[in-house]
């Protein structure tokens, strides 16, 4: 008998402990860009769920477990559905970066070409101000 109530208070002690984990982290989990990082603590509270759940005594009522797994596993999910688009996003940015930086080798040669052209005009009209002054 105290052997069930040991796993009985034991059981409830690691799923409230869960249940204030997998809280925090869902919450955390809806923040952008910072969500990512619910995906630690989502995955401690399921580990403390499962724990919890092989230790409880057989006749406890497990409600309070599986909502905590429940919670948990949401918290995961929402952080893996951030990271995936904090991915897609990051490919598109560096997509983008690349066009950019292929791109920049043809925008400066035009420039040099233009600078040059400047420099022969200012030096056309230089020499043709001399002549006439001749």
């Amino acid at each position: 008998m105290t052997e069930n109530k040991e796993k009985s208070v034991t059981s409830s002690v690691l799923s409230i402990a869960a249940l204030v984990i997998a809280i925090v982290s869902f919450a955390f989990s809806l923040i952008p860009f910072l969500g990512v990082l619910a995906i630690v603590s989502g995955s401690l509270a399921l580990i403390l769920s499962v724990i919890a759940y092989f230790t409880a005594a057989p006749k406890q009522s497990k409600t309070l477990i599986l909502a905590v797994f429940i919670v948990s596993i949401f918290s995961i999910i929402f952080s893996y559905w951030q990271y995936q688009n904090i991915k897609a996003l990051s490919d598109v940015l560096s997509g983008k970066a690349e066009k950019t930086i292929q791109q920049t080798p043809d925008d400066l040669e035009e420039i040099q070409q233009l600078e040059s052209l400047d420099s022969l005009n200012s030096n056309y009209n230089e020499m043709k101000s001399r002549l006439d002054s001749m």
